[in-house]
C-alpha cells in the first residue's frame, strides 16, 4: 500500500496518458483502410488476368527436345527405398502401443 502511495502520481500520468492514446487513435488518426478500400476492390484480380496474358504469349519450341544437347542430359536422380513407418499415433506415450 506504501509503495501504490508513493507512485501515485506516475500511475496517474500512465492513465492520463492512455486516455489520451486512445481518444486521439479514436477521433483524429484518419482511417487508412475505409480510404485504400474502394481502390483495391476496383482491382482485385488484375494481377492474376495480366500474368495470366503475359502465360498465353508463352510459346515453347518442341525442337529443343530433338537436340544433341538435350538428349545427352543425364539423370542422376537416387531411387529412394521403402523406409519402416514411424508409429501409429506419434503423439501417444513412447512405449504405449
Amino acid at each position: 500500500m506504501k509503495a501504490l502511495k508513493n507512485n501515485m502520481g506516475a500511475l496517474i500520468t500512465i492513465a492520463v496518458l492512455l486516455v489520451l492514446f486512445f481518444v486521439y487513435q479514436s477521433f483524429f488518426k484518419p482511417n487508412i483502410n475505409s480510404v485504400a478500400s474502394g481502390s483495391v476492390d476496383q482491382n482485385v484480380g488484375q494481377d492474376v488476368v495480366a500474368l495470366y496474358t503475359t502465360l498465353q504469349a508463352v510459346d515453347l519450341d518442341q525442337n529443343l527436345f530433338t537436340t544433341p544437347a538435350y538428349k545427352n542430359l543425364v539423370d542422376f536422380s537416387t531411387v529412394l527405398q521403402d523406409q519402416p513407418k514411424g508409429r501409429r499415433n506419434p503423439f501417444d506415450l513412447i512405449g504405449a502401443q
